[in-house]
């Protein structure tokens, strides 16, 4: 399973090299669009590998240029899978 939306993409994290780091990565901050999301479509399968990266006492951080209402407009149930979000290229924390 590769956190990108994305079969096998270079430099993608895949939740076994999380899985493998979890001893010593206690957050892992990614950018949604391109990253998260294909096609942007955020699959379910992206928010499984996320919660079981999180199961793993890692913290995700989505990390977006998007304007919060925009973001929980078109990804509603994300909030709920990760441990925080930052908006507007940095402006915005949600915790």
């Amino acid at each position: 399973m590769v956190l990108d939306g994305t079969k096998a993409s270079a430099g993608a994290f895949d939740l076994g090299t999380v899985l493998k780091m979890a001893g010593f990565v206690q957050a892992v901050a990614l950018d949604l669009d391109g990253t998260l999301t294909r096609h942007g479509v955020l699959s379910g399968e992206v928010l499984t590998a996320i919660d079981e990266c999180r199961d793993t006492g890692v913290s995700l951080v989505v990390i977006t240029g998007r304007i919060r209402g925009e973001l929980e407009k078109e990804f509603p149930v994300l909030v709920e899978h990760v441990d925080a979000l930052v908006y507007e290229n940095g402006a915005v924390l949600q915790m």
